[in-house]
């Protein structure tokens, strides 16, 4: 497991225990679990919770207002987790972390040099993959070329879609994950494998919208595959806020008289849209915080 996930598996969890921290702000309360929660206490919660959404206290939350929600959750969360991993990493306390910290606690290692003995071959191939996208982020995000991170630096290593110098560095990453034939581009098939998350036989009706979407959207220079910096616009695209897309997906579900906008009891009638959204991952974090 490379640092990536390891920081994505962190995530999950201090976002559970961050919600249950706002959500007793919200209570002034150690809260109950949603579950053990009676109708009159989840009507009660979910309408302090709406009341925070409504900042301008017209009893409705338009898309700008929701946006400014899951900002709110998924940046705090983001940041208890980077905060948490950073001290972590940070063995020595000096409010830097080193590449020999790094390299020790994430990779066991106490040299840059990769011994293959103690691995199968393929284990050592994985490895070795992950050593080195992780050394090279960790290079790029340090942005003094001291050889540690700093705080800020270390929120680039760790959400580098967010980081505009971080970007091209993680075409490179994600060219280098998927690129099998080594051509330094992708084709459709190696595009499929990763947004299907599988090398087998895929959904047909999926495969079909995707291959697709691959060669109308994807492929912008029409020559069957996917070049660097269309790889950047799948990944980074410019003119695209994944927060904002969640919210006009939770509104367009959820909007029963289509007035882009949400009472409480539409958000009440369609709760389970926002409780399992599936459109990103922020509706799991909005799930947490209720």
């Amino acid at each position: 497991m490379n640092f990536s996930s390891l920081f994505n598996l962190t995530l999950v969890l201090v976002s559970i225990v961050l919600a249950s921290s706002l959500l007793a702000r919200v209570k002034h309360e150690q809260p109950a679990p949603l579950h053990e929660m009676s109708s009159e206490e989840k009507l009660t919660t979910f309408r302090k919770i709406f009341d925070r959404m409504d900042s301008d206290n017209n009893h409705l939350v338009d898309t700008g207002e929701l946006k400014s929600w899951i900002d709110l959750i998924h940046n705090r969360t983001a940041e208890t987790a980077i905060k948490f991993r950073f001290s972590f990493l940070d063995e020595n306390k000096d409010e830097q972390i080193s590449w020999k910290e790094f390299r020790s606690l994430t990779f066991s290692m106490n040299s840059d040099d990769l011994e293959p003995k103690n691995y199968t071959q393929e284990q050592f191939r994985d490895l070795e993959k992950a050593f080195r996208a992780d050394r090279l982020r960790f290079q790029v995000a340090d942005l003094d070329q001291d050889d540690s991170l700093s705080v800020n630096e270390f929120r680039a290593f760790a959400i580098p879609e967010l980081f505009p110098h971080m970007h091209f560095h993680m075409v490179q990453e994600t060219i280098l994950d998927l690129d099998w034939d080594s051509d330094g581009n992708l084709s459709v098939d190696e595009y499929l494998s990763a947004i299907l998350q599988s090398n087998d036989e895929f959904p047909n009706d999926v495969t079909s919208r995707e291959y697709d979407f691959f060669f109308s959207s994807r492929d912008k220079n029409g020559d069957g595959k996917m070049d660097k910096n269309e790889v950047k616009e799948w990944i980074a695209p410019s003119h695209f806020d994944p927060h904002e897309a969640e919210a006009e997906y939770l509104i367009r579900e959820a909007d029963s008289d289509k007035d882009s906008q949400l009472s409480f009891d539409e958000i009440m009638k369609d709760l389970n849209v926002f409780l399992n959204s599936g459109a990103t991952n922020f509706g799991r974090e909005i799930h947490e915080e209720l």
